[in-house]
């Protein structure tokens, strides 16, 4: 499902906002790349940033888009998505959502309302750390790789 023009220009107004609060600079770099992840339901990866940036930015380099992708990691403007190996994916919806991951293709999904889903919750000082955020994400087979899946078999 896209992401509606107005969904989009909410989280390009929460960027600005951010780096405005913060005195940081939006570079034109850090402005379309925050614009591709707000317009993606996709959660690209950094080469995939990078391919779609570099058409209205030739000049950026990979190194600058997975320096400006740690850096709004670190800021809590994106999530990153997928682990064990595989590429990063990025989203930057940061609301409350789980994630899905295609482990045959690494297509990766919104599940909304994670609060249907029980999760056990440790104390915030727990013995092992403070946590700051949980990530829940959920694989298996997607439809599009479970139905060639079942059309071959």
């Amino acid at each position: 499902m896209p992401i509606s023009e107005r969904n989009i220009q909410l989280r390009m107004d929460q960027f600005t906002g951010h780096c405005r609060e913060r005195r940081l600079t939006a570079t034109p770099q850090r402005v379309a790349i925050f614009q591709e992840l707000a317009g993606s339901c996709e959660h690209p990866s950094a080469e995939f940033i990078y391919q779609r940036v570099r058409t209205r930015l030739p000049s950026i380099s990979l190194d600058t888009v997975y320096r400006t992708l740690r850096f709004f990691e670190d800021q809590g403007l994106i999530e990153r998505v997928g682990s064990d190996g595989e590429r990063a994916r990025f989203d930057a919806d940061t609301s409350r959502h789980a994630h899905f991951v295609c482990t045959v293709c690494g297509w990766v999904g919104d599940i909304p309302n994670p609060s249907d889903y029980s999760v056990p919750s440790p104390q915030p000082q727990a013995p092992y750390g403070v946590i700051h955020s949980v990530h829940l994400e959920f694989r298996g087979v997607c439809r599009k790789c479970n139905e060639s899946v079942q059309a071959a078999g």
